[in-house]
């Protein structure tokens, strides 16, 4: 892993803190998807983290399908459909 792939992995793990603290404060449930946190001067919600984290995955490991399924490699994913980049 690259040093500013490192760095972008403490900030977008820093921002899962964040919103998994929020979502355990009170005495009801929270949906982690739409509880924000504030990251790169923006505020965001669970589901743009997802994405995030799901792009540096991409990034680190451009050859495993994002969506953590075997046999998947660049180009058309024979698993999802989806076209990953390849390194």
């Amino acid at each position: 892993m690259e040093k500013h792939q490192q760095e972008r992995a403490k900030v977008l793990l820093k921002a899962t803190l964040d919103i998994l603290n929020e979502c355990d404060k009170g005495s009801y449930m929270k949906n982690v998807m739409e509880v924000t946190a504030i990251w790169d001067e923006a505020e965001c919600d669970g589901s743009c983290l997802r994405d995030e984290i799901n792009q540096l995955i991409i990034e680190i490991e451009p050859f495993v399908c994002h969506r953590n399924k075997p046999n998947c490699y660049s180009g058309v994913c024979e698993n999802c459909g989806e076209t990953h980049p390849a390194k």
